[in-house]
């Protein structure tokens, strides 16, 4: 279980106990499990993106939410999904240690998977013209201030929400991947820039075991598209490393209050649950402006399904060159033997001639 999925777990069982008020295990019995799962379905889905909540009570966070409109309330399928899962751990582990516990069901408790089939028409996926649309939004051509992004201007930060957005539309990557990278990640291979996506002190990649062998390592080279080195990334990666920072993007670390538990952390990236997470409002809001109102509910990891669908469609592009670049697109896509085991890896150049396949966004 990699460290991200631990913390994951841990914040799941924590969202229990302050659901149920229970503090040990021993003290779980059905009716709290029922009670649990059916507050999942209208608990905020913003709670603990804003400090004020670590200080609530499980009640004020019910009051604060009679303010809240309907889509901001309960938690989506996969996620309750997740969270029932994260109990079935923790009540098998216990039992495991020999712990006596009352006898308790969780598998009515899960929401049903919807079917697998035609699953590609239930994503998202931006198209040329949306992505092109979104990157003409202020925060990439001119905003007023660093406080005001989403207003004209003639300011461009060159930050982490300005950079992160645009190597997920020309790298495929995940946006953790991308918003946990370190300054060393970014090498140059043969003459060629590259990101290299792996796992670090911060972050794990999705799938990779964290005791896994090096053989297992899904590590993924991936070549720099050229408009990021036109726009300067190179020039802010050195500039970053200059200043000795641990992480490629430190603007994706959030800022602790004085006196908070975290002020006292010593390295407060290790603190960090979910890598850009921080940025997901700002980038929200960017593309409900640009996409007059986001009808077709476009998100940030649909960029990623993008680069997929343009690689896929793109002639001379093999399969094996696509899933290299971006990885498995889905748990359920798998390679098959020719193409997993009996090969080597893509070269760069051929990568690099994939990757700038992609068309500029802006």
């Amino acid at each position: 279980m990699s460290k991200a999925v631990k913390q994951q777990r841990g914040s799941d069982i924590r969202r229990f106990m302050f659901i149920t008020g229970l503090s040990k295990v021993t003290e779980i019995r059905q009716a709290h499990l029922t009670f649990w799962a059916d507050n999942l379905q209208k608990f905020p889905k913003n709670f603990l993106r804003s400090s004020k909540d670590l200080h609530r009570t499980v009640d004020e966070v019910y009051m604060n939410a009679r303010h809240m409109a309907p889509a901001e309330l309960g938690l989506v399928s996969s996620t309750r999904r997740r969270h029932v899962k994260s109990m079935e751990l923790l009540i098998a582990r216990a039992r495991a240690e020999g712990i006596s516990l009352t006898d308790l069901n969780t598998k009515d408790l899960k929401p049903k998977k919807k079917s697998s089939r035609n699953k590609h028409k239930s994503r998202a996926v931006f198209r040329k013209e949306e992505a092109r649309q979104l990157f003409s939004h202020t925060i990439w051509t001119g905003a007023r201030s660093a406080g005001r992004r989403h207003e004209p201007g003639t300011k461009i930060l060159k930050d982490g929400k300005f950079w992160i957005p645009l190597i997920l539309g020309y790298t495929g990557a995940r946006r953790a991947e991308i918003a946990g990278m370190l300054p060393s990640d970014v090498e140059n291979i043969e003459g060629v820039p590259c990101f290299v996506i792996q796992a670090n002190a911060y972050r794990g990649i999705k799938g990779e075991d964290p005791d896994c062998t090096e053989d297992d390592k899904r590590t993924r080279t991936v070549p720099i598209h050229s408009h990021l080195i036109e726009l300067g990334f190179l020039d802010y990666v050195k500039s970053i490393a200059g200043k000795g920072h641990n992480l490629l993007f430190p603007d994706v670390v959030p800022v602790p209050r004085n006196g908070s538990k975290r002020s006292n952390t010593e390295d407060l990236a290790t603190s960090v649950e979910k890598f850009g997470e921080r940025f997901d409002d700002t980038w929200r809001k960017a593309m409900q402006i640009s996409l007059n109102g986001n009808p077709r509910k476009l998100c940030i990891h649909s960029l990623r399904h993008y680069v997929n669908h343009t690689l896929l469609h793109s002639t001379g592009v093999l399969d094996v060159t696509r899933t290299d670049i971006i990885g498995h697109i889905d748990n359920d896509e798998k390679e098959g033997t020719n193409t997993s085991t009996y090969r080597d890896e893509t070269p760069l150049s051929v990568k690099r001639d994939a990757i700038e396949r992609l068309p500029r966004l802006m």
